[in-house]
């Protein structure tokens, strides 16, 4: 096992017995362990991902705690994950590419086939995202939808017209990562990185987001809607004509 001098001992107690728990119930050749424990980022909430490959047809996600620390484990197949970093960079959420690249190779380290895999991930992380003129319509309607549907239940149900408000803004954001051409960071960041792109943006989310009242709240959340989206609600676009096969 390569050196995590950082780990403190009970996160080196879990990560040892996470590992002899996955060696005893799987036959992997490959385990990765990652997450903001093992980059030496963590705080009391933290947990390790432990990432296995194995070639059992089957996938599995199992949560447990070793030593008391949450631990996070992965089982896949080589071609799952290949699915897995396909699909995500057709999404916008590279979070298996993260792991694959940042994690820390406990076994298998100098196998070809996780090396493939490590470089299939970076090269997700330093590649720029291909969505269409279509895909950004689409999300930009579904934070639209969230948008309108709070402001009809803002008079009736303010509760929950600030629940659909949250929904919208969320999906704003991610539509907003996408506007600009960038992959949507990870959960933990996606706020935190909006200030690098722009500063009004930022502290809108962290008005709508932060501890105020409900109506600076939802000024924040128009607001938010007026910047990104460039509406609050219903706006005009026609798809192309899709062929179809005809019903006669």
């Amino acid at each position: 096992m390569p050196p995590l001098d950082h780990l403190s001992a009970d996160q080196r107690s879990a990560l040892d017995g996470a590992t002899s728990f996955v060696e005893d119930r799987y036959t992997p050749w490959a385990i990765l362990a990652a997450g903001t424990i093992v980059r030496g980022e963590s705080d009391p909430n933290s947990d390790i991902d432990l990432y296995v490959l194995h070639d059992s047809p089957f996938r599995q996600r199992v949560q447990r705690r070793f030593a008391g620390v949450p631990v996070e484990i992965f089982v896949n197949t080589e071609a799952s994950v290949s699915g897995y970093l396909k699909s995500e960079e057709a999404n916008g959420h590279l979070s298996t590419a993260h792991m694959l690249a940042t994690g820390v190779a406990l076994k298998g380290g100098s196998d070809p086939r996780l090396g493939k895999l490590r470089e299939r991930a970076r090269s997700s992380l330093s590649s720029r995202p291909t969505w269409t003129e279509l895909d950004l319509i689409r999300e930009r309607y579904a934070a639209a939808t969230q948008i309108e549907d709070a402001i009809d239940r803002l008079r009736a149900d303010p509760e929950t017209a600030m629940r659909l408000l949250g929904r919208g803004v969320d999906a704003s954001l991610s539509y907003w990562y996408k506007k600009q051409g960038v992959f949507i960071p990870r959960q933990k960041e996606i706020v935190a990185r909006v200030v690098e792109h722009d500063g009004e943006l930022d502290r809108l989310f962290r008005q709508f987001w932060g501890d105020h009242p409900y109506s600076a709240r939802w000024e924040a959340g128009m607001e938010v809607a007026d910047r990104i989206l460039g509406t609050r609600g219903f706006f005009e676009w026609e798809s192309e004509r899709e062929p179809i096969a005809s019903s006669v």
